[in-house]
Formats: structure tokens, C-alpha cells, sequence
């Protein structure tokens, strides 16, 4: 937290939010913890639906031309064969900061190779400002504890029980109003 807020005081300035995508692009820990969220607890886990084109076999597993694949990205990102650590929240991986694993290509959070999301990109700028906003504008203070929290899965993940307070900052206060 203490990190987010560094960058959001440091690039915004006297702004509330973030005002051009220049600045957006310069938010790097909030595109390390925003990545680090998404690979221990994506948005959708199912990421793609495809349909074998020829026989194939993986491992000791034959799938059948036609077969339908359902691709889960969260087995991958949390295996530690791909990620040192991999059930530990470490947004300084996304930084280069790591000694261990880290295997880009089993984060697939907006899938990948020629069906990879569209929106990928529009997604992260908003993922960036958004945390940068928050963290620049409030203290963000978690109300319960993490037994009451649980994950609801429709086609989307959301998390259920999980209780934030914001608090306005004062210096975010005063230093717009002198903006």
C-alpha cells in the first residue's frame, strides 16, 4: 500500500486521478500489484473454450479431435514450478525482483496467442488507475478478517464478504485544494 501511494503522490501531483495516458503508463508498481492480483485470483479462471483440431495427447491424456478444451489459468500461476513462492502476494516479481520462478507465459489471465483478449490493454490502464486513484485519495483500511471472506464463482470470480473502509486523506485534501 505504502508503495501505491508513493507512485500515485509522485505522478499525480495535486490531481485526484490520473490525467493522460503518459502518466498512466509511468504507474509501474500499480501494474506489478494489479498483475499480482490477477494471477493469484483472476477475474475469470475459465480463460478460453477451444475445440481440438487434430488427435492430440498430453502427458498420458489423448483428447480427440473435436473435443472441447476448457483452459483454467489458475493451476498454472499458482504451481511453483512457474512462480517462486506461488501462493505468497509479491507484485515485486512483476518488477524483476525475484530470485525464483517466475514464468510469464503461465499468467494467462486475458489468454493468449491469437485469441488473446481484445480489451487486455484498455483493462490494465484501467486496473492502474483505478488502484492509483484510490490509493492517492484514500486510506483503504480492510473492516474483517479473511475467514469471512469467500470466492463466488458465475461466469466471473468475486469475492464475497470481503469489507473495505476508504477514508479521505487529508494531505489528498489539502493538496488539491491548493491545485
Amino acid at each position: 500500500m505504502k508503495a501505491l501511494r508513493q507512485e500515485a503522490d509522485e505522478l499525480l501531483g495535486t490531481s485526484d486521478v490520473v490525467g493522460d495516458i503518459e502518466t498512466a503508463n509511468k504507474l509501474i508498481w500499480a501494474g506489478a500489484v494489479a498483475n499480482e492480483t490477477m494471477r493469484l485470483r483472476p477475474v475469470t479462471p475459465v480463460v478460453v473454450i477451444l475445440e481440438a483440431k487434430v488427435e492430440t495427447v498430453i502427458d498420458d491424456l489423448l483428447v480427440p479431435a473435436g473435443t472441447r478444451v476448457f483452459v483454467l489459468s489458475r493451476p498454472a500461476a499458482c504451481d511453483p514450478d512457474h512462480f517462486d513462492e506461488p501462493r505468497a502476494f509479491r507484485p515485486r516479481r512483476w518488477l524483476g525482483e525475484t530470485a525464483g520462478a517466475h514464468d510469464v507465459s503461465a499468467h494467462i489471465p486475458f489468454g493468449s496467442g491469437p485469441r488473446i483478449c481484445p480489451g487486455r490493454t484498455l483493462a490494465l490502464i484501467e486496473m492502474k488507475v483505478l488502484l492509483s486513484m484510490l490509493y492517492r485519495n484514500f486510506d483503504v483500511e480492510r473492516v474483517n478478517g479473511a475467514e469471512g471472506v469467500r470466492e463466488n464463482f458465475v461466469f466471473l470470480m468475486s469475492p464475497v464478504g470481503l469489507k473495505v473502509r476508504l477514508r479521505r486523506r487529508s494531505s489528498a485534501l489539502a493538496d488539491t485544494a491548493t491545485g
